[in-house]
């Protein structure tokens, strides 16, 4: 037990996950997707604390964001838009704005 709490606090159980070994940098690519990843979670988290869903849905989402973490996020902001736009079309144009001045009395 003492062996395992200490590669634990070391960090090593964690590193040897990743492939990498104790004393070996952390590679570029897995700090920006650490980073993207990171910046995702937030940025879903921010949008369902501002919806008007059930406190249920909320909580379902917040699951999904958060176990799926790169995944999660991107299929939550991608549903939420399309939800958006579907219960909030775009205003259709005036005749002043779709016909030319001249033409426009």
């Amino acid at each position: 037990m003492e062996m395992l709490w200490g590669a634990f606090e070391s960090g090593s159980v964690q590193l040897s996950v990743l492939g990498l070994e104790p004393g070996e940098p952390i590679p570029w690519w897995l700090r920006v997707g650490g980073i993207a990843a990171a910046a995702l979670i937030v940025a879903a988290f921010m949008v369902i604390v501002q919806t008007s869903h059930s406190s249920g849905q909320k909580m379902a989402w917040a699951a999904v964001v958060l176990f799926l973490p790169i995944v999660g996020p991107l299929i939550y902001l991608i549903s939420e838009t399309i939800r958006h736009r579907r219960t909030h079309p775009r205003p259709t144009k005036g005749r002043a704005e779709t016909m030319p001045p001249e033409d426009f009395q």
